[in-house]
């Protein structure tokens, strides 16, 4: 069974995505409770995200688990006689950040909006965006579909680890250290040019952290945190949440330096990806690149 799949109690109508015997409907019951942890947590999710975290090897087949989601969201706004905002908006493409044209089925005009350019459809997400994060029912809902919330987002003995309660983490031992000097010098690892580089290594904030890597690009600062080939998956797991304190400290450093406040902040790897932390990662939004290897 899948990561993320869920109970199914076929709470729901004949003719709703649980219960249903198609691929599809199952994969909207295991999608869907995975959608409510990411709107809890206010956080958009990649189309491939989410069709890796519940094993879907084309991505390209989700207008079909997420149609069946929203049909149904709206067969029970009927029932209720309210409104549900449409979840579905919640899953956007990696590179437009926005949804698919399917998500002009929940837009009050959907002719125009598939006519307008992207800006117009950012306004209009993130319109559709603030309804979902605002909206408190979502529980009720997983209740009435008889689904129950995710799993947890990572494995209780990572949680309990010590290196995680203390913060000692593995130290920087030398496959950390040749990876942060190799990623300093090819910032093309992380989508920048060649001319974004060399970036400044164990950069130090205000408040005397340090920050593996930083880019400065145009009026954009990349921090990076490096995690070798030999960190265990605890460590990437602190690596996750590094990530979420650099991106406030670069922020809080641009508005020290009094500088447009433009960041985001990378989790590179020297090895696979742990897929017992897809859920965290999702949750916090963090961008991994992984498999990075050095010449």
């Amino acid at each position: 069974m899948p990561r993320g799949t869920v109970k199914q109690t076929g709470k729901v109508t004949s003719g709703g995505f649980v219960g249903g015997r198609k691929l599809y409907h199952q994969r909207a019951s295991q999608a869907f409770p995975l959608l409510v942890r990411q709107a809890i947590a206010e956080q958009p999710i990649y189309y491939s995200e989410l069709a890796k975290e519940i094993g879907m090897p084309n991505e390209r087949n989700l207008n079909y688990v997420l149609g069946a989601i929203g049909g149904e969201l709206k067969s029970l706004a009927k029932k209720w006689r309210m409104s549900i905002p449409p979840i579905p908006c919640l899953v956007i493409n990696k590179h437009t950040h926005l949804p698919g044209n399917g998500i002009a089925w929940f837009v009050p005009n959907p002719k125009t909006f598939l006519k307008k350019d992207r800006a117009y459809k950012r306004k209009v997400m993130k319109m559709m965006l603030a309804e979902v994060y605002s909206f408190d029912k979502w529980d009720r809902i997983l209740d009435e579909f008889g689904l129950k919330p995710a799993q947890s987002i990572a494995p209780p003995t990572l949680i309990m680890s010590k290196k995680i309660r203390f913060g000692t983490g593995t130290g920087e031992g030398d496959d950390h250290k040749r990876l942060k000097d190799y990623i300093a010098t090819h910032p093309e690892k992380i989508g920048l040019p060649m001319s974004a580089g060399p970036g400044t290594t164990e950069f130090e904030f205000a408040s005397a952290d340090t920050i593996d890597v930083l880019f400065t690009y145009r009026s954009q600062w990349i921090g990076i945190e490096v995690k070798g080939a030999q960190s265990d998956d605890a460590d990437v797991m602190r690596g996750l949440f590094q990530c979420i304190k650099y991106k406030v400290l670069i922020e809080a450093q641009q508005k020290f330096q009094q500088v447009q406040v433009n960041s985001r902040v990378v989790l590179v790897l020297g090895r696979p990806f742990p897929g017992t932390l897809l859920g965290l990662k999702h949750t916090l939004g963090i961008n991994v690149i992984e498999n990075v290897e050095i010449p």
